[in-house]
């Protein structure tokens, strides 16, 4: 039987843009909507451009997209944090969010570099990314720190006395460990 595979990320990828439109026009003055449609945005990047590169059938192009879909997923922690202080309504991590914001940022300039993403080598009828040692920095050092401020504010909110709040943290929660 044949599944095409690639249709996926095309399919998650309406889905992301869909709700981040639908939340954003919800309330588009709430900061916290705001937030979401930016994070579902990223999302959104990501998995169109998966969709993307996996059509693609020469190397060099490939690896044009692969920085380009890349763009999306660093600032991915960033903006989940941010999403879990806005959430949570914490104060004082504003300092926090703009530094992870900053870091995400930097990774963002060195994404156009080797550094980065070397290369890219063919995968069953698509392209995989070779990491460069800055990626390897990327996903050992700063998402399991904005991961960990993730789930630090997440748990810290819910010991608050509000019970509806609470239960509603507690569902994203549970939705940033299946992530």
């Amino acid at each position: 039987m044949y599944f095409s595979f690639h249709l996926i990320p095309l399919f998650a990828g309406s889905i992301n843009l869909a709700l981040a439109i639908f939340v954003f026009f919800v309330s588009p003055k709430r900061r916290l909507n705001q937030v979401f449609c930016a994070l579902n945005m990223g999302l959104a990047w990501w998995n169109f451009g998966v969709y993307v590169i996996s059509m693609i059938h020469s190397a060099p192009i490939a690896l044009i997209w692969a920085r380009g879909i890349l763009m999306g997923v660093i600032l991915l922690p960033a903006m989940f944090y941010h999403f879990s202080i806005e959430t949570t309504g914490l104060k004082g991590n504003q300092r926090k969010v703009l530094l992870a914001y900053a870091v995400a940022f930097a990774f963002l300039l060195i994404n156009f570099t080797p550094l980065f993403i070397a290369a890219v080598r063919p995968y069953n009828e698509s392209f995989r990314l070779i990491s460069g040692p800055a990626f390897y920095v990327f996903c050992a050092g700063f998402f399991p720190a904005t991961a960990l401020g993730t789930v630090g504010a997440l748990f810290k909110y819910i010991r608050s006395p509000r019970p509806s709040s609470v239960r509603a943290v507690k569902f994203l929660l549970i939705a940033v460990s299946i992530l």
